[in-house]
């Protein structure tokens, strides 16, 4: 049986091979002194990796946090546009990491983009609408006329139906 042994300021170790067998052993000359110093150098090491490890984990969490705040309002401001309010612009910090000014620049472009196609849209409608009321009014005045000068009977009956198709279709084109 292999042991580390002891003597005053000797330390001597045994490595053990297969079967038990010492295969070499292992001897230091230190003095008492050396070796508290050696145990305090331990102890300075220790801390300072502990140290390290929590200067790791703070930098590492204020990291996180600079990158994850931009983050969020880009989130809340997909949000904002996929609702439709598009009248904000979407603003970072000017200390954002450069991909995130560059993400809140093309979500702005977007949001530009969707309020011009939005406004096109709005004007196309308008224009559709005044091309239609026209003729509308004219089918309406026609239909009235046609109605007072049919008397009574089925094509009274067939005026009249065109006459009330007419004021829906207005309705539904006023709102």
């Amino acid at each position: 049986d292999w042991s580390s042994d002891v003597c005053s300021s000797d330390l001597f170790a045994a490595v053990p091979g297969s079967g038990g067998v010492a295969v070499a052993v292992v001897a230091a000359d230190a003095g008492a002194d050396y070796l508290e110093l050696v145990a305090g150098l331990r102890r300075w090491v220790f801390l300072f990796v502990m140290l390290g490890a929590v200067f790791s984990v703070a930098a590492g969490f204020m990291l996180a946090r600079g990158v994850s705040r931009p983050v969020q309002h880009l989130v809340e401001a997909a949000e904002r546009i996929g609702q439709g309010r598009l009248d904000r612009a979407v603003e970072v910090e000017a200390r954002a990491p450069h991909e995130i000014v560059a993400l809140a620049a093309a979500f702005n472009r977007m949001r530009q983009g969707l309020n011009e196609r939005e406004e096109n849209q709005r004007l196309m409608v308008a224009s559709v609408a005044h091309e239609i009321r026209n003729p509308l009014g004219g089918i309406g005045m026609f239909a009235a006329l046609a109605r007072d000068e049919a008397g009574t009977g089925e094509a009274r009956g067939y005026i009249e139906r065109v006459v009330s198709e007419v004021g829906n279709l207005k309705l539904i084109i006023n709102n």
